[in-house]
């Protein structure tokens, strides 16, 4: 029989691998929510091309629909705050395991839009934003918005937005951990994205957005030494 300390030792690594699943979710929760805005950005540009959506905000944004433009913009710089957030406050064992499967899904969800020939613009510029989100965070730079010409921040407007979708954050992921908690079996899953077939075909899209960024493509170089084969 075993003693009472490996019982309790048992019993808390459960706890804690329970809790990392329900980070994990959390965060590829918030990692959809952010594809999903910008997803929605798609439908405003004029070439009228598609590269597929995901359907990540289809139940409160019919597909068929849009929103003002402006919304959707402040939804994105909105959620690309909270996904910066939970990359910060996650467990390291998480964002750790959790970064080269977002950075992937998101350099072959950009691949589809090369893929398709679709132009490029704003589209891609923000979602650049969520690759450095991923690799190096305080790379990131907004897109100015249309009509200014100075660098794009935060607005009252952004900030009220990420405040109220912080405390909905919040709430999901108390109940998130007790469901994760509740069932052993229960593990973090990812809504299929839309996804390109080639990953360097997302990557030289981004690159060739602004190829003087040297400090991005030495953050992707650092995060995986294969995106230096796949560039060269």
């Amino acid at each position: 029989m075993r003693g009472y300390p490996t019982r309790v030792q048992d019993t808390v690594q459960v706890q804690r691998l329970r809790s990392e699943e329900a980070s994990t979710q959390m965060l590829y929760d918030v990692y959809a929510n952010t594809i999903g805005g910008i997803e929605e950005l798609e439908k405003h540009e004029e070439h009228g091309m598609s590269a597929g959506n995901s359907g990540f905000l289809s139940h409160i944004i019919p597909k068929h629909t849009k929103k003002d433009k402006e919304d959707v913009i402040a939804m994105i710089r909105a959620q690309l705050t909270i996904l910066d957030a939970q990359m910060t406050f996650a467990p390291p064992e998480v964002t750790k395991k959790a970064r080269m499967k977002l950075l992937n899904t998101t350099l072959k969800w950009v691949a589809a839009r090369e893929e398709k020939e679709i132009p490029r613009g704003l589209v891609d510029c923000y979602a650049k934003n969520v690759v450095q989100v991923l690799i190096k965070p305080e790379s990131m730079k907004l897109p100015p918005t249309e009509g200014d010409s100075r660098p794009a921040c935060l607005t009252e407007q952004i900030v009220n937005s990420v405040l109220y979708k912080c405390a909905q954050a919040r709430h999901q992921g108390e109940q998130q951990d007790k469901e994760f908690h509740d069932n052993s079996d229960k593990k973090a899953a990812m809504r299929n994205t839309r996804q390109g077939q080639h990953e360097y075909s997302g990557i030289t899209r981004l690159v060739e957005l602004d190829p003087e960024d040297g400090e991005f493509i030495k953050a992707l170089i650092a995060c995986d030494k294969d995106i230096v084969s796949l560039h060269r």
